[in-house]
Order: structure tokens, then sequence, then C-alpha cells
């Protein structure tokens, strides 16, 4: 057992009953377990319900591998005589005072002393101050009491922090209604999480090349990439699906989605299949050669301060931009015809047109780009675009990670693991890092390394993580081994040499597709990171078509009422 640092838990046992007059339709009494502030449904149930409570059986808690040894206390339920044939018990943790580092090693148990069995059990994470636990439902109540324990004790396998001055103030309580309730009806993103966190041993696989160990869940195809940092705890990371094809389907705008898993307690969703292929940015011709620039979201220009707005798929896919026009090259108004040098002759006439207006996210028509010298072409988003309001509710705004490699670095060397690539990611190196005044270098908008947005794309790691391998190249060469497709000479990849490591990967696409990170190139500021059809992680230029999927983060209070994951019946949501 390791070294054990004493928590002082002031842990106050207040039994209550509470029932609560409201409406019963069922779609007003699923929205109101979520939040935790309803507990009954019925009028004086409280009349046919008896419970009494015991007390707290220590007060300091320390690191273990056994509930039992962990702080306890009792509760005894049983029904009384009742007009009712099933009174059903649930128990509840309101969380008063708690620590975030204290949450991600926390456990709570409730035992049934008379049969000895677990009815429930998981982790406080992502749960905070303010909070309720169901820490146990759907007991069927009967005349003879029964008594349950409920231990909270800290998971000696995630203790990882100094919580010698951590406290925790939590008080128990006590609900009954007349109906079960549907387990999955509080936040979809915990969901997810107690899927995984409810099996205390994991399998751990390595990516060796950069001494990284991760904690996999196989039998619900689940794994945390604990930030791909070993300073971090094992369970605190990002959750992720992975494999050739895990339970991770859902309904969202009427359409077959994929979770991608859990981030900062919010669902990560992403379309399962493309809208289409899109440049991800293009430009004149005397700005970068025509390419684009590989900045996704506003900034500013470097030579004069003035306001960029973003890239062209950006705000294509995101709300705000109804009114987007640009400068289009005035020969390129003949839509959808190939002026390859256009801009480069001696008449530099433009014309102010509408484009790439908030046309996914509005399910509109109109002009979009469709490649390199700001070609454009008719595009029609009725029935591929965001149509159903109510999924669009959902959506939450969120801070994307849009850093890069640095141009000094070589990745393709073999060290462009799952790891390496959240690491580019997440770095302070902006895509925009050539010298300017060259040719394709002739942008001066400032890159940032972050973007707050509604609708992007995969990352790079998003595909890397959610590849299993199979019977050659296992999880662990999957995660050791070079995502990149550029061929050198020695280095094994993906591409070239465990090819099970792609085709045991739910995020492969027939199509090549495009991620919203870009490449930091020494010669250019219109590189982006794409995964190309074979499975390999690749950069072009960002007036290239690729294949979009979009991707989005869900409101924390999108609860799953319904399905099992699987494509023949996802999850079903609600907020």
């Amino acid at each position: 057992m390791k070294n054990r640092s004493k928590l002082i838990g002031y842990i106050i046992g207040i039994f209550l009953f509470i029932c609560v007059i409201g409406g019963d339709t069922f779609a007003w009494y699923r929205k109101t377990i979520y939040n935790v502030n309803v507990v009954g449904v019925t009028k004086n149930l409280e009349d046919y319900i008896t419970y009494s409570s015991g007390s707290v059986t220590q007060s300091v808690l320390t690191p273990t591998d056994d509930y039992t040894e962990g702080s306890s206390t009792t509760i005894t339920l049983y029904k009384k005589d009742s007009p009712y044939d099933n009174i059903y018990g649930h128990i509840y943790i309101d969380i008063n005072t708690m620590s975030v580092d204290l949450s991600k090693e926390l456990r709570y148990t409730v035992v049934n002393n008379t049969t000895s069995a677990v009815v429930g059990e998981g982790l406080f994470y992502p749960y905070a101050e303010g909070a309720s636990v169901p820490a146990a439902y759907n007991m069927d109540l009967s005349s003879t009491a029964t008594t349950y324990t409920i231990y909270i004790w800290i998971d000696e396998d995630l203790h990882d922090s100094n919580l010698d001055s951590s406290s925790l103030d939590i008080d128990i309580r006590c609900s009954a209604t007349l109906v079960e309730l549907d387990t999955q009806l509080y936040g979809g993103a915990l969901y997810i999480s107690n899927m995984y966190s409810i099996i205390p041993r994991k399998t751990e696989h390595t990516d060796s090349t950069h001494s990284i160990t991760y904690k996999y869940s196989s039998n619900v195809k689940l794994m945390n990439d604990r930030s791909a940092s070993m300073n971090v705890n094992a369970y605190s990371g990002n959750i992720r699906y992975y494999g050739a094809d895990p339970d991770n389907y859902v309904t969202f705008n009427n359409e077959m989605w994929r979770i991608i898993g859990v981030f900062e307690g919010r669902l990560k969703l992403v379309r399962s299949e493309s809208i289409g292929s899109y440049p991800y940015d293009t430009s004149v011709y005397d700005v970068n050669n025509g390419y684009g620039v590989n900045q996704w979201g506003p900034s500013t220009h470097l030579l004069d301060d003035s306001a960029y707005d973003g890239a062209d798929l950006m705000k294509l896919l995101n709300p705000g931009y109804n009114n987007n026009t640009d400068n289009i090259c005035i020969s390129e108004i003949a839509i959808g015809k190939n002026y390859v040098n256009c801009g480069e002759n001696d008449s530099k006439d433009y014309d102010e047109r509408t484009v790439n207006n908030s046309l996914y996210w509005n399910a509109g028509s109109g002009i979009c780009y469709i490649g390199a010298n700001s070609q454009i072409s008719n595009c029609d988003f009725s029935t591929t675009g965001l149509t159903d309001n109510a999924s669009k509710a959902m959506i939450d705004e969120a801070t994307w990670n849009l850093g890069s490699n640095s141009k000094s670095e070589d990745v393709w060397d073999g060290r462009m693991t799952s790891s390496k690539l959240f690491e580019i990611e997440t770095s302070n190196n902006s895509g925009i890092q050539c010298n300017l005044n060259s040719t394709t270098c002739s942008s001066d908008v400032v890159g940032t390394t972050t973007w707050v947005g509604k609708v992007g794309l995969i990352s790079p790691s998003d595909y890397a993580y959610a590849a299993e391998g199979g019977k050659i190249a296992d999880i662990d060469t999957c995660l050791t081994t070079s995502v990149g497709a550029v061929s050198v000479q020695g280095v094994q990849s993906w591409q070239n040499t465990y090819t099970e490591c792609i085709e045991n990967n739910w995020l492969l696409n027939n199509d090549n597709q495009w991620t919203t990170i870009p490449y930091g190139n020494v010669s250019t500021s219109s590189s982006i990171f794409y995964v190309n059809n074979l499975g390999g992680i690749d950069y072009k230029y960002a007036s290239y078509a690729n294949g979009i999927r979009p991707v989005v983060y869900l409101k924390p209070n999108v609860v799953i009422i319904s399905g099992t994951g699987t494509s023949a019946n996802p999850y079903q949501l609600v907020m």
C-alpha cells in the first residue's frame, strides 16, 4: 500500500426526504432529475416511507484500495403501509465543499447490508461543489427494513495529489418515487465518464517513444489520454473512445453522429459522414500565392492591426457570419470556373460578394469557396447543414486548441505519435512561422493558438488516440509508432508498417479529412494537418478541398435519455 496522506473530512449526515409537488409528465420529470432539484413527483409520498440513519464512523480519510476502509454511514429504508405497490428509494450525496483535485480521487460505494451487494458506486468527478451525486437508484422498498452503508473513500490507485489541507463537507439525502428512475438521466458526459471509471482496474498501454502510460477500459472501448503527460493523473485527462467500431453512436441533428469522448465535462461529437469537400481557406493570388492562410479563428493583421475574421471554412460552419462578404476577383463571377491565376493579370478589379456566410449553421444555400485563388461555386446545405434547432441549442461555445509544431522541429522522424500530436495542438506555437515577404508567405495575419467558437473539426490527436490495433500491431505499438504519412527512410509508421492501427480506428474515413490544426512551415503560412484517405497524418495547402466532418462540444446539461450507443440503437439526447 502507498504512503498515506491524511484528509480531514467533515462529513455531515443530514438525512431528509423531500417531496416537491409538480407536474407529472414524463418529459418534465426527466428534465428536473438532471438538476436533482425535484426528488419526488407525488404529493404526500413522505407518508409512505420511513428511513433512519447512523453516524459517520470516521472523520479522517486515507488512500486505500478497499472501500470498507473509507468513511461510512448507514441508512435504513422501508415502506409503510400504502396504497402503492411499488415505491423506489434513492440515495444522493449533496456536495457542499470539495476541491477539484479531491473529486478526481474520491469514490463512493453503496452496499445493501442484507445481500452484501454493491448497489451504487462511482467517482465524484466531474461533480463539483453545489452538485448532487446520485449514488444509488431504484431500490424497490418493502415493508421489511433494509439497511444500506454508504462508503466515502480515496482510491489509492488514483491518489496523486497532496490533500493534507483538503476538506470535504457533504450531506447524504434520501428520496423516493413511484416509478423507477432512468439511470441515464443525468449529464451525458457524466454517463460516459462513469462507464469508464466504474471499473477500478484498467489495462495499461504505453507510448514508449515518449514514456507515457495510459489506462484503457477494453470492455467499453474507452481510454483516458491523461493530457499526454505523466505529470497528469492517469484519470484526469480526456476520456476517448477507441477501436474499430465502439458503441459511441448518437442521434444529433436528426443524423448519425459519434461521440469522440468527454472533454472538461462535456461530450465532444463528430458527424459520422462528411458534408462534402471544401477548402480550409483560400485567398487571392497575391496573398500566399492563392493558397489561403492557416489561421482558423479571428485575429489581426500585423502591419496595420486591422481585424482578420478567420478561415473561410470557420465562417461557413459557425454562426455570426450571415453578412460575411469578400472581395472576389471580377473574373470569378462566372461561378465555378477554374481561374488558376486569377489576380495575377494586370486587371485587379474585384466585386464584393456574400460568401461562406454561416451556410452550414443556418442550413442555407448560397456561394462558397471551393478552391485556390478564391474559386467560388453555388453551395446548398439545406439537407446537410444544422437543420434541427433543438440540436443547435445543445452546442456549447468552447475553447479549441490551435497549437502547431515548431518549424525547426522535424516531426516526421518517427516521433509523431498520439502523445506528440496532443503536445503540438496544446503548444504555444501558432501555425504562422514563416518569414514574411516570400510569395507563399505574403500574408501578415497574426497566428493564434486558441479559438472560441461552436463548430470545428477533429484534431490529429483525436484520430491518433482512436486506434486499437490488432494481432500484429497492438495498442502499445499504435501508441508508440508514428502516425505521420510522410515517408522517412528507416521510420516505421502506421501507413507503411502497422496498418492494423488504421484498420481498427473508428475515425478513419474514405475521404481526406481536414483537421483544425495548422502545420508550422518555414516557407509558407498556408499548411494544415489532415488525415489522408490511407490513414496517415499529412499536410497540404489550405486551399485544397478536403472532406469536412463537423465537430461540436455539447453543453454539460445535455442528457442521454435512451439508447445503447450501437449503430442500431444510438444514444438519444435531450436538454
